[in-house]
């Protein structure tokens, strides 16, 4: 059943060891974002783009315990358990700073979820590595991955104080996330046979498609700093957008990139996947 995205708070001790945890938000130059200098419709996508990180970002807590405990099913080392342990906090953090970044442009947008169908789960036919191996390939191999590909460069522009130091703190932290991936294949690699890759292949394919939108599309064209949809670029960059002309290809770059460090390790999408994804 759909309802409202909404973020309660509770505040008092909770919010006490919370920051404890995750003291650097506070820091920021919260109150420093002037939403009358920038077009009402470009506020609007703004805003509604912020919410959408924010409830992405809660996808990802979700989508991390469910890691972490297909990690302790799978008795995958035990630092490794630890490093990612410390990640549900980091996206919850994240959920936090998209959510204020939304209310200080004037509010988030209304965003309805259905929260039985919300966060990645593991496969429950699946055997605990192999729940494992899917989710980590969805989650941090190629989710994490791609967020800090279509990340990094959005922050080399970001001009706005408050908002490059949102992204620079979610930024820090996704690289972490990434670099998991990437030790969490060091260790599994050793038990994959051929059947394994084929069905991870499957599951890179099944999840690049889910991030096809980002790089499929008409691109809104450019002309003196302008988009056709009448908004300042440099607008844009303030904010922590790009412009759909440079956004794209990027995506398409990072997504085709991904593709690398798994065929290292075996996992190879078919010829016809790759046509189907990015032609």
């Amino acid at each position: 059943m759909s309802q409202l995205f909404e973020l309660p708070w509770m505040g008092g001790a909770a919010t006490h060891f919370y920051r404890r945890a995750r003291p650097a938000a506070d820091a920021l130059p919260w109150g420093t974002l002037n939403a009358s200098r920038y077009a009402p419709d470009l506020l609007l996508s703004v805003r509604r783009a912020w919410t959408e990180v924010s409830l992405n970002e809660y996808r990802a807590v979700a989508s991390f315990a469910e890691v972490v405990r297909c990690m302790a099913e799978a008795m995958a080392p035990l630092d490794l358990l630890g490093m990612a342990s410390d990640f549900i906090a980091d996206e919850v953090l994240h959920c936090e700073l998209a959510a204020r970044i939304a209310m200080e442009l004037g509010g988030a947008a209304p965003l309805t979820v259905d929260m039985d169908r919300f966060a990645i789960k593991a496969d429950p036919t699946a055997s605990a590595k192999m729940r494992l191996h899917e989710l980590m390939v969805r989650v941090c191999c190629i989710g994490e991955s791609f967020a800090l590909g279509m990340g990094m460069p959005t922050l080399k522009l970001t001009s706005h104080p408050l908002i490059a130091g949102v992204n620079e703190m979610i930024m820090k932290d996704e690289a972490r996330h990434h670099r998991l991936g990437a030790l969490y294949l060091e260790w599994a690699v050793e038990d994959w046979d051929d059947e394994t890759r084929e069905r991870l292949a499957r599951v890179t394919e099944e999840t690049l498609a889910d991030f096809a939108p980002f790089w499929t599309g008409e691109a809104s064209p450019v002309a003196d700093g302008i988009t056709s949809r009448g908004f300042r670029v440099d607008h844009l960059h303030e904010l922590g957008w790009l412009e759909s002309a440079r956004a794209q290809p990027l995506a398409r770059r990072v997504a085709q990139d991904l593709l690398d460090p798994l065929a290292r390790h075996g996992v190879h999408i078919s010829d016809s996947a790759r046509t189907t994804l990015f032609g």
